[in-house]
């Protein structure tokens, strides 16, 4: 991966020094100073790393006085086989965004949102991973008809977060074309035309209870409890199966309660919150690398929709 050229303000480009080899040139350009972030349980828990997935590009001041800019979002990419030679007079054209269509369903004994109610609900969909090229999300609010349309997008994979409000706190499924993609991102291609379906469930959720004994000289304060997937595919990417993850504090009688939680297979582990002091729970250990230490001495705990488990937390 080279490192990202700007274009000159007459469209040019160039890059220096680049052995030969097959490559892709990616093009993207934004046309707003905004860009959409996580919001809630997604950036509470991811902490800083959510910062600054979430955080503006803001060339200039902005006019806050004036209507919003439209967001554009073009792309191209293209694929390059550079010799000893140097590649020159390259043009390449740009794409227009794409647009996801979708709706939003309601799953449970409660009361669907109003009319009114929906214009608080929206979609948002964020890139799964942070790197150099750092495409932009999108996020749309819901019709009366609770469809809702997400435009320029560039093609690559989103993890997609909706409203959460009582008592629709919980996701229950998000599916693309009858395909669940809930844990696995949203891939976007440039022909895409399946819509998405996301659903929406008052079902509290799993929920895990327990307790455990501090070894000599440790505190409550500095040790917390942490829950992850299993399934090692889903920490290669944890910022699009976060609702796989969860992390609470020890009382002072040394018991934790892990609530809201997906059906399925985890590992339980104790962990020590690095610089414990106020401020919450901790988001240093959602990493492959430590969770693959954590899971070395963590409980499995398999759980189904809306069982409550109650464990004894082994350290």
């Amino acid at each position: 991966l080279l490192e990202p050229m700007l274009l000159q303000r007459d469209g040019r480009f160039d890059f220096a020094g680049i052995p030969p080899g097959q490559y892709t040139l990616v093009v993207l350009y934004s046309g707003s100073a905004r860009v959409a972030g996580p919001s809630g349980a997604a950036l509470g828990l991811l902490g800083t790393r959510g910062s600054a997935m979430s955080a503006p590009i803001a060339p200039g001041p902005i006019d806050r006085s004036a209507p919003p800019a439209p967001t554009e979002q073009l792309w191209a990419s293209q694929a390059i086989a550079v010799g000893e030679s140097d590649v020159t007079g390259l043009v390449v054209g740009l794409n227009a965004g794409i647009t996801l269509r979708g709706r939003v369903e309601y799953a449970g004994a409660s009361r669907p949102p109003t009319e009114q109610e929906l214009q608080r609900v929206s979609v948002t969909l964020m890139p799964a991973t942070t790197g150099l090229l750092q495409t932009r999300g999108g996020s749309a609010t819901l019709r009366s008809d609770r469809s809702f349309e997400v435009s320029n997008l560039v093609p690559g994979r989103y993890a997609v977060y909706p409203t959460v409000a009582a008592p629709w706190r919980r996701v229950l499924s998000i599916t693309v074309g009858g395909v669940e993609m809930i844990d696995t991102g949203l891939a976007i291609e440039p022909k895409d035309s399946a819509e998405m379906v996301v659903t929406m469930t008052d079902a509290p959720g799993a929920t895990i209870k327990g307790s455990t004994l501090l070894k000599p000289g440790e505190s409550v304060e500095e040790i917390e409890v942490c829950l992850f997937p299993t399934d090692r595919r889903l920490w290669l990417e944890p910022f699009v199966a976060l609702r796989r993850y969860s992390v609470a504090p020890l009382t002072t009688a040394g018991e934790f309660t892990l609530s809201g939680l997906q059906p399925g297979e985890y590992f339980v582990a104790t962990h020590r919150i690095q610089g414990a002091g106020p401020g919450g729970p901790s988001v240093d250990w959602i990493d492959a690398p430590v969770l693959e230490g954590l899971s070395q001495s963590a409980q499995r705990v398999r759980v189904a929709e809306d069982e409550t488990r109650v464990i004894v937390l082994k350290r």
